[in-house]
């Protein structure tokens, strides 16, 4: 599986990347690389996690 990232994400992360970053701008690297590094987890496994119930 792949990630593909569309630009509204991109645009979003940027956007929580600035907001955090008027604090604590080491955090706010930190968080978004956290949010890549999550995401891309699921290209290696797909079904990693647990199914909700419709």
């Amino acid at each position: 599986m792949r990630i593909n990232w569309t630009n509204e994400v991109l645009m979003r992360l940027f956007e929580m990347e600035d907001f955090i970053s008027q604090d604590s701008p080491e955090r706010a690297g930190k968080f978004v690389d956290q949010i890549i590094k999550h995401a891309e987890t699921l290209s290696d496994k797909p079904l990693i996690g647990r199914t909700v119930p419709r």
